[in-house]
Order: C-alpha cells, then structure tokens, then sequence
C-alpha cells in the first residue's frame, strides 16, 4: 500500500487539496427526516453489521469508510423499505471490495454474510441501481484517509492515531454525523484523541488540518459523547470489541472527557 501514489509525499498534498475540494461534491444531507419506512436505529445496526462483515472478511478499514459512505449517498437520494436496507449494505460492501481490496469475494461470499436473504439477481440489480444512483462516482473523499494523512504530517504517535481511529469510527454508526465533512471529522476526532493524550493542537495541525480548535471544538465534543454511549439493541458493540484488542492498543478502555476544560484523562 505504501507505494500508492496517495501515500508518496511527492503526490499526497496535492492529492488531499484535491479531496478537500471535491467534499462538497459528496455531501450527505440528513436523509432520516425524509426516510418514511426506516430509522436512524436500523441504520446503526446495519453499519454495526457492516463493521462485523468487514472484520470477517479482513477488509481495509478503507472499504469500510467508503461502503457506508456510498450507503448514506443512497440513502440520501432513494426511499428505501427497511427489508432493502441490509440488501443495501451488502451491496456497498460488494461495490467496494472491488474497488480497494486486491481479492474481493464473490457474490456467493455476500449472500453468505447475510443469510442467503437476498438472491443473486437482487444483489447484481441492487449494484446498478446504486452505481446509476452515485453517477457511477465511487471515489469519495474518505474520512479515514484524512485522519492518516493529518496523524502522519503531524508526528502522531500510533496510539493516539489508534484513538483518533476509534473515535472516527464510532462516528459511522450515527447518521447525524453524515452531514459533516469528511476532513472535518478527521480533525475533530484527532483533535479529541490529542485531548485525551494530553496533546497539544499545534499550527501543524491547524494548517494541514484545515481547521482551528475553536471550529472544531462544537463537533469535538459530539464525538467525545460517543466514546462510552450505549447502543440499544444491540448484543454486541463490534467497533468497541474490534479496538478492545490489543493489537489496537485497547483504546475502547478509554474514559471520555469529563468537562470543556479538561485537557487529559486517565487513559492508561
């Protein structure tokens, strides 16, 4: 993956002035309050199994970012039955495995994942319909890929990228959050992570961020309400379980900031 042109430093800043420049271009409205047959808690629990699927089939937590974005552009443009929303989400997954994974599975895999709910013809028109519906345009900027690209600019260590990563993703079960940019999700879950850390919000930051502390602070502490929020219904959170692991550094164990003047917490 390093010798991606998006990851040379020859090509990145040029490439992510041109991501910030077409953000507007993929901006979801809040759709639910057009939605007639489904709602914001069916929504979570689809992309909380979306999340399950991508770890089952070790996606790149880039074709997890871009499925659900691809979900919400759908979702923002069609009135859908809440039978057809799991449909949907196997199908964004589908539609992007093959766009960033070097050996996506097959329909067959799919209809697996999800029971055998579906049939084949309904998962192959699903995908016409969803590309015809995004104008065939799938290159979304990603929040994921601000955040990695903002972390490595700024010298952040792994483990605050790791909480930054946390928070972020936290942010995906949440429809309200679909109406944030996507660099502006990035900085705001960094910027916590950094609080968390007891890290200061430098002028790096700031300018290859694109945003200072007090832009971010309102959606800030949006996220840091996250970090510890129950999700009703749900048996299993599997974004806290995923970043429980140790390979993650255990960041789920983190406690959220307590007030606005906070500057640290007792993560260990």
């Amino acid at each position: 993956m390093a010798d991606q042109p998006i990851h040379l430093p020859s090509f990145a800043q040029d490439i992510f002035n041109y991501y910030r420049a077409q953000e507007v271009n993929f901006r979801v409205g809040y759709y639910m309050a057009r939605q007639q047959h489904i709602t914001p808690h069916m929504r979570t629990i689809l992309v909380d199994w979306m999340v399950e699927a991508q770890e089952n089939f070790e996606f790149n937590h880039e074709t997890l970012y871009q499925a659900v974005k691809l979900t919400d552009l759908y979702l923002d443009k069609v009135q859908t039955s809440r039978k057809e929303l799991q449909l949907i989400g196997t199908t964004a997954l589908f539609i992007c495995s093959k766009f960033d994974e070097r050996l996506p599975p097959t329909v067959d895999d799919f209809l697996y994942v999800c029971d055998y709910a579906y049939k084949r013809e309904e998962l192959l028109e699903k995908e016409r319909m969803m590309l015809t519906v995004v104008n065939f345009k799938i290159g979304f900027p990603l929040s994921y890929r601000f955040l990695r690209r903002l972390a490595k600019i700024t010298g952040t260590s792994m483990v605050t990228l790791t909480l930054a990563r946390y928070i972020l993703e936290n942010s995906l079960l949440y429809c309200e959050f679909c109406v944030y940019l996507e660099s502006e999700l990035a900085a705001a879950s960094l910027l916590l992570a950094a609080k968390l850390h007891g890290i200061e919000w430098t002028s790096d930051h700031e300018k290859y961020g694109g945003y200072n502390e007090k832009h971010l602070l309102p959606l800030m502490w949006k996220l840091n309400g996250l970090i510890d929020a129950p999700l009703p219904g749900i048996s299993v959170n599997h974004i806290k379980l995923k970043y429980m692991n140790s390979a993650f550094f255990e960041v789920a164990k983190v406690k959220p900031l307590k007030n606005p003047e906070a500057n640290a917490t007792a993560f260990n």
